[in-house]
Order: C-alpha cells, then sequence, then structure tokens
C-alpha cells in the first residue's frame, strides 16, 4: 500500500489528511474518523464516510443504455496540498461500447467541506433519449430528510415505508440534510444551476427524486428525458455539473469565540450595481454575488493587504454572509445570455480555499460568518 504524506509542522497539533493508494488500485482520503473512498464496490463509486455512522456514496451514470458500471477504469490522479489540509483526487472511467463516452470526477475534500465536478464527455454521434448523472445513496440509520431554504420542511424518514418517493420535483433542492443520531450529510448544488436544468432547451424534462429503498434514501438525478412525440434527438454535448457534500458530528464541543484581527463585512459593503446580486424579477439585492469576478476581486484585495503583516495566529473574516441565487449571465461571463439562474455558494467556497492558501503560510486563517439565520450556518465549514 503506497501512502502520499502531507508535510507537518514539528509542534502542529491540527489534524491533516492521510492519502493512501488501496489494494483495489482506488484513493483513500482521511482525517480523523473521516474517510473519502473510491472503488470500493464499482469504478462509479466515490464513498464519504462519516465515523462509520453515516455515508454517501455515488451512483452510477448512464447515458442511454450505456451505464458507468460498466465502464473500464481509466485514470485515478491524487493530490496533496502542501499544508495537508486539502486533498483533490480526480478520476476518468471510459465506457468501451456505442460512442465510447467518459465519466470523470474531480473531488476536492477540505475542512467539512467536499467540492465535486463531475464531467461526461460525448460525441456529437452519442444521441440519446436519456440521461441519468446518478446521484447518492445515503446509508446509516437515517432519521429525518430536512430541507433548510424550503421552508425547514422535515421528512421522517423512519417513519416511510419502503418504497415511499418523498422528493419528485424538476430541480434541486437548494440545500438537504440527511441526519442520523450522532452526524448527518449535507448536499447542496453548485453554481451552475443552469446546467442542471439544461433539460428544457432540448425539448426534454429533467426530474430528481428521493426514495426510501432497502432502508437507505435513494437521491436520483435524472437530467434529461426527450418529450414524448419528439423525433429529432440532439446531438451528445458534454456535460458539466457541480455540487457540495458536507458534515456534521454531534458529539460535545464548545463553540470557540470567534477572535478577529479585522474583519470585511459584507452588508455595510458598497457594491457597484453590475456585481450585485440580480433577483429573478430584475430587481437588485444589496449584497454582491460571490460568483461575480468584481466581487471577488473585492474580496481578495481585501486578503492581499493583509498578507504582509499578518502572523501566526491571526484570524480574519468576511462577516454578514449571505448565499442566495442570482440570474446575471454576466456573472457567469456569459453576457450574451442576459439571464442564468445560479447560486453562489460554490464560488464563495473557491474564493475561502485559497484565502486559506495564502494565509496559511503566515499560519493566519480566514473565516466565513453567516447571518444569523442563515440555513447554512455551521455547514460547508461556515462559521
Amino acid at each position: 500500500m503506497a501512502e502520499l504524506k502531507s508535510r507537518k509542522t514539528s509542534g502542529e497539533t491540527e489534524e491533516f489528511f492521510e492519502l493512501e493508494y488501496t489494494g483495489r488500485k482506488g484513493l483513500l482520503c482521511s482525517i480523523g474518523n473521516i474517510r473519502v473512498m473510491t472503488d470500493v464496490s464499482g469504478v462509479e463509486d466515490v464513498t464519504l464516510d462519516v465515523a462509520g455512522e453515516i455515508s454517501a456514496k455515488t451512483l452510477p451514470v448512464k447515458i442511454g443504455d450505456l451505464p458507468e458500471s460498466s465502464a473500464l477504469r481509466g485514470k485515478r490522479r491524487p493530490h496533496m496540498a502542501e499544508n495537508g489540509k486539502e486533498c483533490t483526487l480526480e478520476l476518468e472511467n471510459s465506457i468501451p461500447f456505442g460512442e465510447e463516452p467518459c465519466v470523470a470526477r474531480k473531488i476536492r475534500v477540505e475542512e467539512k467541506l467536499i467540492s465535486c465536478t463531475l464531467d461526461i464527455r460525448m460525441r456529437a454521434s452519442c444521441r440519446v433519449k436519456n440521461i441519468s448523472v446518478g446521484g447518492l445513496e445515503i446509508a446509516g440509520a437515517v432519521r429525518k430528510v430536512i430541507f433548510p431554504v424550503e421552508n425547514n420542511k422535515e421528512v421522517d424518514f423512519e417513519a416511510l415505508e419502503e418504497g415511499t418517493v418523498f422528493y419528485d420535483e424538476k430541480t434541486l433542492p437548494a440545500l438537504a440534510v440527511f441526519e442520523t443520531k450522532k452526524s448527518s450529510i449535507a448536499f447542496a448544488p453548485g453554481d451552475d444551476l443552469w446546467r442542471w436544468e439544461f433539460a428544457g432547451r432540448f425539448q426534454g424534462t429533467s426530474r430528481f427524486l428521493m426514495k426510501k429503498e432497502d432502508g437507505k434514501v435513494k437521491f436520483l438525478w435524472e437530467i434529461f428525458t426527450l418529450d414524448p412525440g419528439v423525433e429529432e434527438v440532439p446531438d451528445g454535448r458534454n456535460i458539466r455539473l457541480t455540487y457540495l457534500l458536507s458534515w456534521k458530528e454531534k458529539r460535545a464541543e464548545k463553540v470557540k469565540k470567534l477572535k478577529c484581527k479585522t474583519s470585511f463585512n459584507m452588508a455595510s459593503a458598497d457594491f457597484q450595481e453590475s456585481f450585485r446580486r440580480k433577483n429573478a424579477d430584475e430587481t437588485l439585492a444589496k449584497t454582491g454575488c460571490f460568483a461575480c469576478q468584481g466581487t471577488e476581486n473585492i474580496l481578495k484585495k481585501f486578503v492581499r493587504q493583509r498578507l504582509e503583516n499578518a502572523q501566526e495566529g491571526d484570524c480574519f473574516a468576511i462577516t454578514n454572509v449571505v448565499v442566495g441565487e442570482c440570474w446575471n449571465a454576466s456573472h457567469l461571463e456569459r453576457a450574451k445570455a442576459k439571464n442564468l439562474r445560479h447560486q453562489d455558494l460554490a464560488a464563495l467556497v473557491d474564493f475561502r480555499s485559497w484565502a486559506k492558501r495564502q494565509l496559511g503560510r503566515k499560519g493566519a486563517d480566514i473565516e466565513l460568518v453567516t447571518v444569523e439565520d442563515s440555513p447554512l450556518k455551521g455547514w460547508m465549514g461556515f462559521y
């Protein structure tokens, strides 16, 4: 068993990721009692295990009649950040039938968060009437499923009968929490909501559902089914989708009081109109959209201005963070489209990863502090 070791500073008391190659030619990334494993039950399998209490496993992609479970294992490339606090796994599987589509995943694991990018590469000649991008299987003694953004809707999973479908929509939930007695896992889509919902542009429909099957949650992502009666099947096209997973352990912990040297207050910052979040009704929110390059530049400037004088143990913060939807396509460098529905959670997470790497070289850190009533408080590594 080969092991990639992260660099550790003498006297450091923090936990670091450990990265190993497993006997099944897969990869294992672990920190404490959190494990992220690949190739456990098949080439399509990436599993997050939280203390043996609850797990989330990726389900196979299916392109027409071609299942990813029949794919050939391709590259498995691990990368460890210099500070040992971030690990990236790059995986690729090729289906050796039909037009030979390829499925690739990039899994970035950091503190209490996994960022996933799923790429499906298809030739134009790969014309199919339906595409499933798999989904997740949540295993463990799940007691309830909570949808915090949708009026904190709560489903008593234990009381459901086998086969019960309890979520069936054309869009993904903004946040879904799967909870056991001791641990929980949360799912959120990335910033590319318009990609998850592309089916309507090609005379098709999308469907996202959750059901109870064998005591587990099956969360299925059927992103394209050609509408009945449509004769012309669209050309194959590359698809990229992103999503986030986070976890919590319900153990006795003292919530440390955040002591920051300086902070950037999102609520009082004066963002120019083109940076601000645009609502579906064309009105503008006061806060900037984190997916906008202009907003990102302002936040990065805040970090860079403090780098030179940052010292060991310093903590900086972005406060009054509000994550939400935006319809301004120019934030995605797609101004010709005018309106594209996206949320800026993934962009904010990417900024935080960048900031932690920069400040970490000086032994400093940064925290993202959400507003008090945010459904994301305590999730995705937010304070």
